[in-house]
């Protein structure tokens, strides 16, 4: 078997969903110790209630933390455990387990590759919070949309009025935010399908897929950590601007807007705050660029997301961006 413990208050899980009044069983990521020796990050199968009582077991400690600005239909809860008992069956072995002699097994040659590998399976909350944000932003601007549509204010003589969107000022706050929700919804979809790619090959049993779905791993976490990044700044700031491109109507509450705004302001943080997962992503870029040029190890990209840096210096002597070929890099004079 094996025992959780939590060695202290700043340890504990917090923030977890559905676990302040309601979840059963909870999957755990914690330090994996056997043979007096640490193996890192592993997940777990932890039971947290009874299922037809809904006490909590000895040895855990769970409860709701609180009101929050918004979601407040979602009990989330923290975790405390105190030399808690679980089976050795409990461990989520597809990258590694631990026998029943104590010995630690894994089918990975590295620590890094099993890490790797196991960081794709984090992914599924930030591909599915970059969706959400697309569902939010397109709430938005078809709401600023409509809106400037049917608003008369002014116009080009006395006692003619014109829809507010034909004015330049309207189309110059409301139309990038248009273009972005193209770009960002195919960002997004495009997230979706590596990802749906990455979870197809990792129920493969065959260990010559292992080194291929390390690649996957590291590679589906850096592009979830930056897409859920950007979309959600982007809705962030497009709710605010399309609340205010509708006037004061737009301050209702029949608006919609708060709620739209509310509902969108905790994906900035949970599953990872925007600038550190940001620096996920450039982290991700770095070593690439590293193993390459320092250590002549070609790029590893499955999804080809940084095949550009095998062209980096060429891109950079030409002044184009990775984009396309006729999109070109101002330098200065």
């Amino acid at each position: 078997e094996f025992i959780l413990n939590t060695p202290d208050i700043e340890a504990m899980k917090f923030w977890v969903g559905n676990l302040g009044y309601h979840a059963t069983h909870a999957t755990v990521y914690a330090q994996l110790y056997t043979n007096n020796e640490c193996y890192g990050l592993h997940s777990f199968v932890v039971p947290i209630r009874d299922p037809l009582t809904y006490k909590t077991f000895d040895g855990v400690e769970v409860g709701d933390i609180g009101g929050k600005c918004g979601w407040n239909g979602l009990d989330n809860g923290f975790l405390i455990f105190r030399n808690y008992r679980i089976a050795r069956e409990n461990l989520l072995n597809k990258h590694a387990d631990v026998l029943p002699d104590g010995t630690y097994k894994t089918p990975f040659k590295s620590s890094n590759k099993r890490f790797g590998a196991s960081l794709g399976a984090l992914s599924t909350g930030r591909v599915g919070i970059s969706s959400l944000s697309i569902g939010l932003l397109i709430k938005c601007i078809t709401i600023a949309v409509r809106y400037s549509c049917v608003r008369k204010q002014f116009g080009p003589s006395t006692g003619v009025e014109i829809p507010v969107i034909e004015y330049q000022t309207q189309n110059w706050r409301l139309v990038p935010i248009v273009a972005s929700l193209y770009i960002y919804r195919h960002l997004a979809l495009s997230v979706f399908d590596n990802f749906t790619e990455f979870y197809v090959l990792s129920m493969s049993s065959d260990e010559n897929d292992q080194n291929l779905l390390a690649d996957m791993g590291r590679e589906i976490h850096a592009l979830s950590c930056t897409c859920k990044a950007i979309c959600t700044w982007n809705t962030q700031k497009a709710c605010q601007e399309c609340r205010e491109a509708c006037g004061g109507h737009g301050y209702l509450y029949a608006s919609g807007f708060g709620i739209i705004r509310d509902d969108n302001d905790p994906s900035c943080t949970f599953e990872g705050d925007n600038n550190v997962l940001l620096q996920q992503g450039s982290n991700y870029i770095l070593s690439n660029y590293e193993d390459l040029y320092k250590k002549n190890i070609s790029v590893n990209s499955p999804f080809h997301s940084a095949d550009f840096i095998e062209k980096i210096n060429i891109i950079l002597q030409n002044k184009q961006c990775s984009i396309t070929p006729e999109c070109h890099l101002k330098g200065k004079e």
